[in-house]
């Protein structure tokens, strides 16, 4: 089951932007099919990745700070994100 948490648990984190990743589902299955978790179907991991990527955007418009969402493993992407350009490699 999926249980969105409330703004103010945000709200307290004191959060300047919220990140999120998404992938491909059947990736995303795959993954977690190779770590031997439990079993995921892709409309599952789709449902639950569009409730993130909604809530994400919800909770980061209500507390007035960006929301960015990044493709997986874009590592540049997200060191741009936190402003850290310096610790990107040469």
């Amino acid at each position: 089951a999926i249980i969105a948490l409330g703004q103010e648990v945000f709200s307290e984190l004191g959060l300047e932007k919220i990140v999120v990743f998404r992938d491909d589902p059947a990736s995303i299955c795959s993954r977690l099919r190779e770590r031997g978790g439990e079993e995921w179907s892709i409309s599952a991991v789709q449902g639950h990745q569009n409730v993130e990527l909604e809530q994400g955007h919800t909770i980061a418009s209500k507390l007035g700070i960006p929301f960015l969402a990044l493709s997986a493993f874009d590592v540049e992407g997200l060191v741009r994100a936190i402003g850290m350009r310096d610790a990107l490699p040469t």
